[in-house]
């Protein structure tokens, strides 16, 4: 049986200055599940490494949700947080 492990739904990713947001992707909706080979593919610049850090919690969502587990990203603790994306 499939578990899905991270839910994406409605996600925009991108970085805020003092002054302005960049706006990277948007409405960004996707299913991860365990044990299955996951690949992002895209042109430079697109977005991958921007979503990757965002699901790490390296760096903010601008918008959306992330699950892990059925639990928000945001109410995760580190290390725990850790432990699931390794």
């Amino acid at each position: 049986m499939k578990q899905d492990t991270i839910h994406i739904n409605g996600l925009s990713i991108g970085y805020h200055s003092k002054s302005s947001t960049k706006l990277v992707a948007k409405g960004i909706h996707s299913t991860i599940y365990s044990g299955e080979l996951t690949c992002l593919l895209g042109a430079n610049g697109v977005g991958k490494s921007t979503l990757l850090r965002t699901l790490s919690a390296f760096q903010p969502k601008l918008d959306g949700e992330i699950l892990v587990l059925g639990l928000s990203l945001i109410h995760i603790s580190e290390p725990t947080r850790r432990s699931y994306i390794s």
